[in-house]
């Protein structure tokens, strides 16, 4: 089966959904590839977030259905709780609001025209075609595979754990934070609605124990080393997201950044398509501001690091 749209999302999480909401909001045909479910953890995030939500055609009061404020007293800033199952779903709403098309199925390999990508095939043997593919499928970064694109690394190997619990510490409120700077990493919880979720960052795979914090109902580890894909657009396609690049969860900026470049890259899009002539400038200045984005934000993670006396951000240029 063969389909035609103006643009391909790969990916419903808030960079895709972002992505896609800024497509149709720009009167264009856009599909979005939903594969997988939203995880529930609870994140914390900061409360600027809610101004980004106009730009998916959402009001700044939407994120009182899925989050609510903490007390984050060294944070410097308004912080939120937020359940990310329902986030992701107000965003996908948001998405398919706005217009775009949900196809629930996963990419499995790209379609190419000379030197431009044109589409993309699905799991489920659809061929779908497009004049713009956005990749924000997560730190798989499955364009990036399928381009052979080099990632740069910028730290170390770093394992995240995270797990969640009913219950709270007898020592911490509802709707609070708490972060705990160690020599060889750090640990951090959040408590909302009766659940605790925790994570921490170390440089080996040893899980944790935290047993004597709460009974511990679920937990999973992940690769969370600080990367930027190059490029993170090129002809007929950009990258979102995760997809992009990431620094680990201490940065506190990874949501924010997988909705504002998601709107980015949706916006960019639009504009080689409405403009094909320059489209080479357009892609060059989204991967331009990607990748200083970044890399201002590992030079103050890093020194964030330092000030704690956390030893884990010594950088660690090369390729992967």
């Amino acid at each position: 089966m063969r389909v035609e749209a103006d643009a391909i999302v790969v990916g419903a999480g808030p960079a895709g959904s972002a992505a896609a909401a800024s497509l149709a909001r720009a009167g264009l045909t856009a599909i979005v590839l939903a594969g997988g479910s939203p995880l529930g953890w609870i994140e914390t995030v900061p409360a600027s977030i809610a101004s980004l939500l106009p730009e998916l055609g959402l009001p700044h009061a939407a994120l009182r259905s899925v989050g609510a404020h903490c007390h984050w007293h060294g944070a410097g800033h308004p912080a939120l709780h937020i359940d990310r199952t329902e986030f992701d779903l107000l965003l996908r709403h948001a998405a398919c609001h706005a217009g775009a098309r949900l196809c629930r199925s996963r990419a499995a390999g790209v379609i190419h025209e000379s030197d431009r990508i044109v589409g993309v095939r699905t799991r489920c043997g659809q061929t779908l075609r497009a004049r713009m593919v956005v990749d924000a499928s997560g730190s798989r970064t499955w364009l990036g595979r399928q381009l052979a694109l080099r990632a740069q690394v910028l730290s170390p190997a770093l394992i995240a754990w995270r797990g969640e619990a009913d219950g709270i510490p007898e020592d911490m409120e509802d709707g609070a934070v708490r972060f705990q700077p160690r020599s060889d990493g750090w640990l951090f919880l959040a408590t909302w609605r009766g659940r605790t979720t925790w994570t921490a960052i170390g440089r080996g795979r040893r899980r944790p124990d935290m047993t004597p914090l709460v009974a511990l109902q679920r937990q999973a580890a992940s690769n969370v080393h600080w990367c930027l894909t190059r490029p993170v657009a090129g002809r007929g396609w950009l990258l979102a997201g995760e997809a992009a690049g990431r620094l680990d969860p201490a940065w506190g900026q990874g949501l924010v950044t997988a909705v504002v470049s998601g709107i980015a890259a949706g916006r960019t899009a639009a504009a080689c398509l409405a403009d094909p002539a320059r489209e080479s400038v357009y892609l060059a200045a989204y991967d331009g501001w990607f990748a200083d984005r970044i890399h201002a934000a590992a030079a103050t993670l890093r020194k964030r690091y330092t000030d704690n006396r956390i030893n884990l951000a010594a950088t660690g240029e090369g390729q992967q």
